[in-house]
């Protein structure tokens, strides 16, 4: 497997990063006999996919959070060490939750990326996502070019170079756009040309970065994905829903994917025979089953199962066939569809924007539009809508993106507890079988796969446990309505992005030190820094949780 059993040479190393890509997705492509550069890339890699899990008190769950997933590959350590889990933050005196898209990342100030390398190695890093300019690195770095939502307070080292490559190639236009709806076409068509025209930018950025000086470790991101994924999805799958909302005559996903393959060519042939080159991606999409699951279902049937006999949004007839999916809408913004149709009732009001309804009587839902615009209040999230309930519900779902995630309005913890220690258990339990009832009308499928325990007692207050107690994990089939036998039914509601996050990813890695080979077994998302440290011939830290790929072959090798 090895060409050199126990003894290698340091190499110069290029890593590129897909954000949010699996090999399902491009086996589909090479299957059509597409993305030439990249099915060459991979008959001549070491290809292993990589596993994106982490443990909870009950139990280990597949791992699909963004932001976390990336903070893993960067740190090497999992979310319980660094305290890391999501961008999302909950003041339990307040019940104020936030989510900053400029800083809600990770700190790095107790576990540094493991590329700052100090003086011994010269590193260029360009948009890795939930990142940071970080000390002890000899090199350049820029962050907040683009991507999707990185994340990240934008800037660069030197402190003049991201505005330089922005004067001279161009802004991302991309960047804190990418949040159209699915039956907006001409939104479709602009991300489409708009993603094209990113990868070319920051394929240019890439070659002006490695014309300035050899680079021992090249790093960078391709972000453009994340956005194309998550909106593009459907018009690429003809089993989605909602695939008749793509009325062009081509497939815009594949149309992107063909400039992603002509710019990971250059950068191979850029890096040269005698480098490694290492393609990864650290977690995936599939058809989108959890966000409207995370972003609004929940909450409305926490709302439901705290206050009997109360609806909040979307109320259904439970026993009749539900009506097609939402296909269309009045908003350029999900967010504003979703709050527009709990007036359905009022026909005048239906058609106002959302910023002029910012309160409902009686106050148990409130949106607060211009905070979501002026500060890291998550006002656009439908969960935040439900928070004025919060401090009278025994339970509420925090804002989530990938799993549910359950608080529990714990006495002793939160500034308006209800929940008494000594019934936190039989609350979960309560809440669990809940959730477990759920279908659904459309398949009569279940949606929940299982319902986790985050903490082994109620006021434990480890600090690098997540923010909520439950951890939600939903199925993959797609739904916008669902049925509970306890609180009637909930929808149907307009999709949000067809294309949705889920665990693992993938590593190929070109390289004199490796044979190309599938490797069938899983890596662990922890062990990509180890092996991109091992490929440079760079000391690992010992603080890595992962082991590098390499020093494992060699370990079966000779055993063998």
């Amino acid at each position: 497997m090895l060409a050199e059993s126990l003894v290698r040479m340091p190499r110069r190393v290029m890593a590129i990063g897909f954000d949010s890509v699996d090999l399902n997705l491009l086996d589909r492509f090479f299957h059509q006999g597409e993305l030439p550069h990249l099915r060459r890339l991979r008959s001549e890699s070491f290809v292993a996919p990589v596993k994106t899990t982490v443990d909870y008190a009950g139990g280990s769950v597949p791992y699909a959070s963004t932001e976390g997933n990336w903070v893993m590959f960067q740190t090497g350590v999992r979310p319980a060490t660094s305290g890391y889990w999501e961008t999302i933050t909950f003041d339990p005196h307040t019940y104020r939750s936030t989510n900053d898209f400029t800083h809600g990342g990770y700190d790095f100030k107790q576990f540094p990326p493991f590329y700052a390398l100090g003086n011994d190695y010269d590193v260029a890093t360009f948009d890795v996502p939930v990142s940071a300019v970080v000390p002890n690195l000899r090199g350049e770095q820029i962050v907040g070019w683009g991507g999707h939502f990185p994340y990240v307070v934008r800037g660069s080292q030197p402190a003049e170079l991201l505005k330089q490559l922005t004067s001279r190639h161009g802004r991302n236009g991309v960047l804190y756009r990418d949040h159209g709806v699915p039956w907006n076409q001409r939104y479709l068509r602009w991300l489409e040309q708009t993603s094209i025209r990113a990868i070319e930018q920051r394929v240019r950025i890439c070659h002006e970065l490695l014309d300035r000086k050899p680079r021992d470790l090249f790093l960078t991101v391709l972000g453009e994905t994340h956005s194309a994924l998550h909106d593009l999805w459907a018009a690429s799958h003809s089993d989605h829903p909602l695939h008749a909302c793509w009325k062009g005559d081509h497939d815009p996903l594949l149309h992107f994917f063909r400039a992603v393959d002509r710019a990971v060519g250059e950068l191979i042939e850029r890096a040269g025979p005698e480098a490694a080159f290492v393609l990864f991606s650290v977690h995936g999409m599939q058809h989108n089953a959890t966000d409207l699951a995370c972003l609004f279902f929940l909450s409305e049937l926490l709302y439901r199962f705290n206050f009997p006999g109360r609806i909040g949004f979307a109320q259904g007839e439970v026993g009749t066939v539900p009506p097609p999916p939402v296909r269309g809408g009045l908003h350029w913004y999900w967010f504003g569809e979703m709050w527009r149709r709990k007036f359905t009732r009022v026909p005048l009001l239906r058609h106002l924007p959302a910023w002029y309804r910012w309160k409902l009587p009686g106050g148990d839902f409130r949106f607060p539009f211009f905070m979501s615009l002026t500060g890291p209040e998550a006002g656009w999230l439908p969960a935040m809508w439900y928070r004025p309930s919060w401090p009278r519900s025994r339970s509420f779902a925090l804002p989530a993106f990938a799993d549910g995630h359950v608080r529990i309005n714990l006495a002793g913890r939160e500034a308006h507890g209800i929940v008494k220690p000594h019934e936190y258990d039989d609350e979960c339990d309560k809440i669990a079988a809940f959730l477990s009832r759920l279908r659904n009308p459309r398949t009569g499928s279940l949606l929940v796969r299982e319902v986790v325990r985050t903490r082994k007692s109620p006021l434990d207050n480890d600090p690098g446990l997540p923010l909520c107690d439950l951890l939600v994990v939903w199925g993959e089939e797609p739904f916008d309505v669902l049925d509970s036998p306890d609180v009637g039914r909930i929808g149907p509601v307009p999709y949000f992005r067809t294309g949705g996050h889920r665990a693992g990813g993938f590593a190929m890695i070109k390289s004199p030190d490796l044979s190309p080979a599938e490797h069938h077994e899983s890596i662990d998302v922890r062990d990509l820094a180890p092996t991109i440290l091992d490929l440079l011939g760079a000391p690992i830290p010992r603080h890595l949780e992962g082991h590098s790929l390499l020093a494992k072959l060699c370990h079966a090798e000779a055993v063998s």
